[in-house]
């Protein structure tokens, strides 16, 4: 999906189902990985609660940090399918082409979600 609007649509349906999710995403040098897994996770929308309009169009992107990202989310959803080792829940895992690193960037459930809050 290209756009935030339909991963909003695809995030309301996991919460409503409740259905494991991995968001995957990439713009400029950076990868994301967001998992949910269950009703005590954050929700995208937790994540992403009021986003800019410059971030509801595509964004231009490295194709490597888009690979380093399809990596990330493949894992989680392995990850999922064996019930093993841990994944981005609580946080979105962010990688970094230009600095070569990752990064835990915390996501609160927010109590007041109109998504997840109320579950």
């Amino acid at each position: 999906m290209d756009g935030l609007e339909q991963r909003m649509m695809v995030n309301k349906f996991a919460v409503e189902n409740d259905i494991p999710m991995v968001h995957v995403s990439a713009q400029y040098g950076y990868g994301y990985a967001f998992t949910r897994l269950n009703r005590s996770d954050p929700c995208l929308y937790c994540a992403f609660p009021d986003p800019p309009e410059s971030r509801k169009d595509p964004l231009a992107v490295f194709g490597v940090a888009t690979g380093i990202a399809v990596v990330m989310g493949a894992g989680k959803v392995i990850k999922i399918a064996l019930h093993k080792g841990e994944l981005a829940r609580g946080y979105m895992l962010s990688s970094s082409v230009f600095q070569n690193d990752f990064y835990k960037l915390p996501v609160e459930k927010n109590p007041n979600c109109p998504v997840c809050g109320k579950l």
